[in-house]
C-alpha cells in the first residue's frame, strides 16, 4: 500500500499551516475541538477523488488504465486527434528509423498547453463545487479570517491552489506543464514500435498509448483506490433522522413549482450517507471485510445488524439483533447511542468497503466504552491490513495507545500482522491563544513508537490536581 496523497495548506478554515500531511494506510489526525481536523480530513477526501475519479475510460491496448475525471472527453479526443494527424504525417520518417523521439517541440508544446488550460479549467470548478457542498459556500468564507487568501500545495502531481477573498482561484501547474514539455517518447526496442508497424491498428491505437503516456506525466492517472467513504460525527443523530429527513424531501418536491420553498441546507457529508443508507445493495458481500464487520458486531456490539424491506417501502429498515436473543429485532430508536453511532460503519463494511477504498471516519470512539474503544482500535488496524485505506480524527486516548501497541509489537516482535511505522501517519492539530490551528506530523520511533505527550499532558495535569486535592485534604482537621 502507498501514500495515498502529500499536500500541505495554509490559512485552510480554522488552520493556519500544516507542515505535509501523508495520507497513509492508516493516517490519525488528533487534537482539540475546533481545530480543524474535519476540515483537514474533508479537503483530503476532496482532492483524493479528484485525482482518482474515473473518467469511463480503461481499456487501452491489452493495459487497463484509469485517467481522472479531471480530464474532460474534449480535452482527450482533441490531444488524440493532435498525436494521430502527427503519425499520419510523419510515420514513414518514425519506422525509418531504430532510435527516435518520436514528438517533435512544437506538438509536445501543443499537447501541453492543450492538457494545461484543460486541467486548469476544471481543477477550478471541481474545487469550488466540491469544497462549498462539503464544508461553506462562498468557497471565500474557508480562508482563515487573519488572511486574505488560501492555499493549497500538492506534491506528485505537484500544484497549487490559491484562493482569495474575491473569489478568485488560481492554479499553478507550472511543475506539470515542464513535465509534458521536457517529455519524450523514445521507440527503440519498445511494444509501440511493433504497434505502429501494424497496419491494422498501428495509427489508431498508437495514439491512445501515446497519449496515455503522456497522462501519466501530469500524476492524474492510474487511481491508486476505488473510491472514498465518509463517515460523518454524530452519526447515531443522522441515523436516527434519516428516514425522517428523507421523507419530508420528498413531500416538498412536488411542491417547488407551486410555492417558494426553502429547502434546509445539510452538508454534503450528511447527505452521502444518507443517500447511502437509502440506496443499499440487496445483499451483503462475501468477502474479507465483511467478515471484520462482523467481528464488530461479536465483539463490541453483541449482536448484529440486519435489514428488512417492507412491501410498502422503496428502502431498508435497520434492526438490530442482540446475541442470545435474535428472534427479538430491536428498531433503531431503541437501541443504545453506542449501537446506533457504530451501524453506519458496520454496514458500510458489510456492503460496501473493498480494498483499495479509503474510509474515513469522525471520532470512532464516540459513546463507546474504553474497553470496546480498545477492541475498535485493533479492528481499524485489521481493516488497514486487508488493503482499506484508514483515516480517523479522534480524541481518544485509548484508540491511540492501542494503535502505538500494534506498531510496537511489529518494531519489537518484527510481527509482520501488525501495522508497521511506515503504514501510520499521526499529525497533531494545535491552537494557539488566537485559536489559529498549526498541524505537525508526530514522529514514530522505534524506542517507543508514537510519542504520547499530547495525551500525557491532560493526564499529568488531572493527576497534579488530584495530588493537590489529597495533600490539602490531609492538612484539614478533623479528617
Amino acid at each position: 500500500m502507498t501514500t495515498l496523497l502529500s499536500f500541505r495548506v495554509k490559512n485552510f478554515g480554522p488552520i493556519k499551516e500544516t507542515e505535509q500531511i501523508d495520507i497513509k494506510p492508516l493516517t490519525i489526525f488528533i487534537g482539540p475541538n475546533a481545530s480543524g481536523k474535519s476540515y483537514l480530513a474533508l479537503l483530503a477526501k476532496i482532492l483524493i477523488e479528484m485525482h482518482n475519479s474515473e473518467i469511463g475510460r480503461k481499456v487501452v491496448y491489452k493495459k487497463e488504465t484509469y485517467i481522472s475525471s479531471i480530464f474532460d472527453n474534449e480535452t482527450y479526443f482533441k490531444c488524440l486527434l493532435i498525436i494521430n494527424e502527427y503519425l499520419k504525417d510523419n510515420l514513414e520518417k518514425i519506422l525509418k528509423k531504430e532510435e527516435f523521439r518520436i514528438f517533435d517541440e512544437s506538438v509536445k508544446n501543443n499537447i501541453a498547453n492543450t492538457i494545461i488550460r484543460s486541467l486548469e479549467n476544471n481543477i477550478k470548478h471541481y474545487l469550488k463545487t466540491k469544497i462549498e457542498l462539503y464544508l461553506s459556500p462562498p468557497i471565500k468564507d474557508i480562508i482563515n479570517f487573519d488572511s486574505d487568501s488560501f492555499e493549497i500545495y500538492v506534491d506528485n502531481p505537484k500544484y497549487s491552489i490559491k484562493c482569495s477573498k474575491n473569489n478568485n482561484i488560481e492554479i499553478d501547474l507550472s511543475n506539470i506543464e515542464t513535465e509534458l514539455k521536457n517529455f519524450d517518447v523514445i521507440i527503440k526496442d519498445t511494444e509501440i514500435f511493433d504497434i505502429l508497424k501494424d497496419e491494422s491498428i498501428g495509427i489508431d491505437v498508437g495514439s491512445n498509448i501515446l497519449l496515455h503516456e503522456f497522462l501519466e506525466k501530469t500524476g492524474f492517472y492510474n487511481r491508486f483506490i476505488r473510491k472514498v467513504y465518509y463517515l460523518p460525527a454524530a452519526r447515531s443523530g443522522i441515523l436516527q433522522g434519516h428516514k425522517a429527513l428523507a421523507s419530508a424531501f420528498v413531500e416538498l418536491i412536488p411542491l417547488a413549482g407551486i410555492y417558494d420553498i426553502e429547502i434546509p441546507k445539510i452538508s454534503k457529508s450528511i447527505s452521502d450517507l444518507i443517500k447511502t443508507l437509502l440506496m443499499l445493495p440487496d445483499k451483503p458481500k462475501d468477502d474479507e471485510i465483511t467478515k471484520i464487520a462482523e467481528s464488530i458486531e461479536e465483539r463490541v456490539l453483541k449482536g448484529s445488524i440486519g435489514l428488512e424491506k417492507p412491501e410498502e417501502l422503496s428502502y431498508y429498515e435497520i434492526y438490530f439483533y442482540p446475541k442470545g436473543n435474535e428472534n427479538n429485532k430491536v428498531p433503531l430508536r431503541r437501541v443504545s447511542s453506542a449501537i446506533s453511532e457504530l451501524i453506519p460503519l458496520v454496514i458500510y463494511l458489510k456492503y460496501l468497503v473493498k480494498p483499495k477504498d479509503l474510509l474515513i471516519i469522525e471520532e470512532p470512539e464516540a459513546h463507546l466504552h474504553p474497553k470496546n474503544q480498545v477492541i475498535l482500535a485493533e479492528i481499524l488496524a485489521e481493516l488497514v491490513k486487508k488493503g482499506v485505506y484508514v483515516l480517523i480524527t479522534t480524541h481518544s486516548d485509548y484508540i491511540f495507545d492501542k494503535i502505538n501497541n500494534i506498531i510496537l509489537r511489529h518494531i519489537k516482535e518484527k510481527d509482520e500482522s501488525c501495522l508497521s511505522p511506515e503504514e501510520v501517519g499521526v499529525y497533531l492539530f494545535s491552537l494557539d491563544e488566537h485559536l489559529n490551528a498549526r498541524v505537525s506530523r508526530i514522529p514514530i520511533t522505534k524506542e517507543y513508537g508514537i510519542s504520547q505527550e499530547e495525551f500525557s499532558k491532560v493526564a499529568y495535569e488531572l493527576y497534579e490536581e488530584r495530588e493537590s486535592l489529597i495533600d490539602s485534604d490531609l492538612d484539614d482537621e478533623g479528617y
